[in-house]
């Protein structure tokens, strides 16, 4: 049976580093030998396209002149400078493009994970060929990206999805499918990083339930790819926050609610006080009846660096300090030991 690391960054609101944590945890991967998949599934107008210096892959035309998702890759990436060229390429076309059917007037734009999300599945055995839109950064770092659309005509169309996913849960079937076909298509991927929208709720949240699914190896229902006998998944689940009493205190309960669903772990980013001082604060926003649980000594901790974390976005890559203190918070190197049992 195939293991897959399936590690998820989810957060109360925006602005708590989610995304950095998640960024560095697949470099991280990478640098110890695995092959990470960055999927940035905030689909609500930011995206790690943007932030981080990375190149769109070349996909394949129809004889219409729209994207092939059906086309194997073409090994080829646009440069850094093309592929922010081409985004306003496409949101120019998708703002005169209302039944799609349009033809791109030059070359291609990026396709994102809406492309895939929308894709309308002719067959359900055979989803669109996800490999080909998978994104690398300009510097060689080992670690395969599909992020998001940051258009708004794209959030637009997305936000019903990523607001409320629905009575029949689409999207998150969509999703698994789209997981299935990274694994499918590159047999070489050790690990998923998940980097969820801010909210615990809608979108996210379900996706943290699927995962509880998944970390126990249940069988999915009807439609949904069949795991259970291909692959183990190593879930390894964080809710990120900071020592802010509004973010923190909805975090902690949140994390209270569904630990009997998944094994979520509470994740202080920058934190430059004391863990001690950290946790000693958070038992005493504990009910009376929580506080003798040592719920606070589940809390694991990322110091402040600003000088590296903090200027990710800025400069479009991260280079970490104090690697292996982030690495032993985020279980990089632990999160492994369930495998052999499983």
């Amino acid at each position: 049976m195939r293991a897959i690391g399936l590690h998820l960054f989810c957060s109360v609101k925006g602005g708590v580093g989610k995304s950095t944590l998640s960024v560095v945890a697949a470099k991280l991967l990478a640098k110890r030998g695995k092959v990470p998949v960055l999927v940035d599934t905030d689909m609500l107008g930011s995206s790690l396209a943007d932030g981080l210096a990375l190149c769109a892959p070349v996909v394949a035309e129809t004889a219409a002149g729209l994207l092939d998702l059906e086309a194997q890759p073409t090994g080829q990436w646009f440069s850094l400078s093309e592929t922010r060229e081409l985004r306003q390429r496409r949101r120019d076309w998708l703002e005169r493009n209302e039944d799609n059917e349009t033809p791109f007037d030059s070359a291609v734009p990026p396709a994102y994970l809406n492309d895939a999300l929308h894709y309308l599945v002719p067959d359900p055995r055979h989803d669109c060929s996800v490999a080909a839109l998978l994104w690398k950064h300009e510097t060689k770092d080992d670690v395969w990206y599909l992020p998001s659309s940051p258009l708004q005509v794209d959030a637009a169309r997305a936000a019903p999805h990523a607001v409320g996913a629905g009575d029949d849960y689409d999207w998150i079937r969509r999703l698994s499918w789209v997981l299935d076909g990274v694994l499918e298509q590159k047999p070489e991927i050790t690990d998923i990083v998940l980097d969820l929208p801010p909210g615990t709720w809608g979108f996210a949240h379900q996706i943290l339930l699927l995962a509880g699914h998944l970390s126990r190896n249940n069988p999915l229902p009807a439609g949904y790819p069949n795991w259970s006998k291909r692959i183990c998944w190593l879930v390894n689940p964080f809710i990120v926050t900071s020592r802010d009493r509004n973010d923190r205190i909805v975090a902690i309960e949140y994390f209270i609610e569904v630990r009997s669903a998944l094994a979520l772990l509470p994740l202080c980013n920058r934190l430059s006080g004391t863990p001690r001082s950290l946790r000693a604060e958070i038992r005493r926003d504990l009910p009376k009846a929580l506080q003798a649980l040592g719920i606070e000594d589940l809390l694991r901790v990322v110091p402040e660096l600003p000088h590296s974390l903090g200027r990710i976005f800025t400069e479009g890559n991260v280079v970490v300090e104090e690697e292996e203190e982030i690495a032993k918070a985020l279980r990089l190197d632990s999160y492994r030991s369930r495998e052999g049992s499983s």
